[in-house]
Parts: C-alpha cells; structure tokens; sequence
C-alpha cells in the first residue's frame, strides 16, 4: 500500500525534530523524535492518535489547534524524549490503517517503545504512551500486554466504557439533539445493541483482513 498523499497530507511539514523510520510488521512507520534540553539517558513518551486517517503533522500547521504540539511541548519542558508516529498508510508511513485491528495498532505502539528502547541514549525502562480518544484504548491495550514495556500510561479522552457501549452512547446522543421521542430512541437503542452484538459476534469468527 502506498502513502497516503492526498491534500490532506501532502503540505505537512517534512522535518519536525528527527525524523525516524522504523518497522511495525509489514509496515515502515514514519515518525518525528523530540529531544528534550536536558543530557541523556532520557526518559521517553509515544503519543498515539486517535482514529482516522489523519497525522500529527497538522498540529504543527500555524492555522489549526496544535493539539499535540501543546503536549509534545509540556513533556520536552519535563526532560522526556517524544516520539509521534503517523499511522499505516499516513504520510510517509507505509501500509494501510483502514485493515488494522485494536491489536495491530497496539502493535505499532509496542513497535515505536521497542524503537525508543534500541536507542543508546535512552532509559529503556522509563517509556510509556499517552492516548488520546482511541489512541487511549490502543495505549492500554499495548500496556496490558507488554506490562514490562510501558512505565506509565495517560489518556486524554479516552475510553471509561467498551466500544460497544461508545457507540451506543453516541448514537443516543446524537437521537436527542435531534429531538427524537422517548419511545423512538428506546425502539432504536434496542435495534442498535442487538445489530452490534450480531457485528461483534460475526467479527469473532471471520475477519475479511486476513
């Protein structure tokens, strides 16, 4: 799978600290490093994204919210390493993220640690993630299976619930701002649960990616 290089890419900025290749399964993931002012051995934090095709890159244009530049900032200013990373198929990273699972992007994550970790002049045992929206489920996803990998683990909107219960959550809310009845929004509640518990227990026994 090639890049992705449509315009919502194709203007981001080349070269935001150092700028690092490494490799996540099939795929070659592309991702900036920011080195703290402080001497080594340093300390580091992965940042994962939340869904959607989109790359970190664009918190460093000057027009949009610098989301995760504000935070990259504030743990540079504390003498961690950051490492952001885009996802398959995003930019310069190759493979396709629209085929992954919760687990193969809790893979990436894993892989951009191991990566922090083959470094000289890093402290291999302090490493941990920051999560945001889905990132936080992927972030602690990859804590629970690596446990002697990831030191510390932070989520910024991130999940309290199952996706399951997300989904829901959000399709209710959105049914009240539309001003749907009591009735109507029980009716379709109990049509969404059951479909998406058909979904799920179709998901466990066939998966189109493999």
């Amino acid at each position: 799978m090639r890049p992705d290089i449509s315009s919502k890419t194709r203007d981001l900025p080349d070269q935001i600290g150092e700028e690092v290749l490494f490799p996540s399964g099939r795929a070659v993931l592309s991702g900036s490093r920011l080195l703290p002012k402080k001497m080594p051995p340093y300390p580091a934090v992965v940042m994962v994204e939340g869904s959607g095709p989109y790359s970190y890159r664009q918190h460093w244009r000057e027009h949009v919210f610098p989301f995760w530049k504000l935070i990259a900032d504030e743990m540079l200013r504390s003498s961690f390493v950051v490492l952001l990373f885009d996802k398959p198929g995003v930019n310069k990273s190759t493979g396709d993220w629209k085929r992954q699972s919760f687990l193969d992007r809790s893979d990436d994550v894993l892989a951009a640690i191991a990566f922090l970790r083959s470094r000289p002049d890093m402290n291999g045992g302090t490493i941990g993630a920051v999560g945001h929206s889905q990132g936080g489920w992927i972030a602690q996803l990859a804590a629970a299976r690596a446990k002697d990998m990831v030191s510390f683990l932070i989520t910024l909107a991130g999940p309290a619930v199952t996706v399951k219960q997300q989904m829901m959550d959000d399709a209710r809310g959105e049914w009240i701002c539309k001003g749907a009845s009591k009735g109507t929004i029980s009716l379709r509640s109990a049509s969404w649960r059951i479909a998406l518990t058909i979904l799920g227990l179709i998901a466990r026994m066939w998966n189109p990616f493999t």
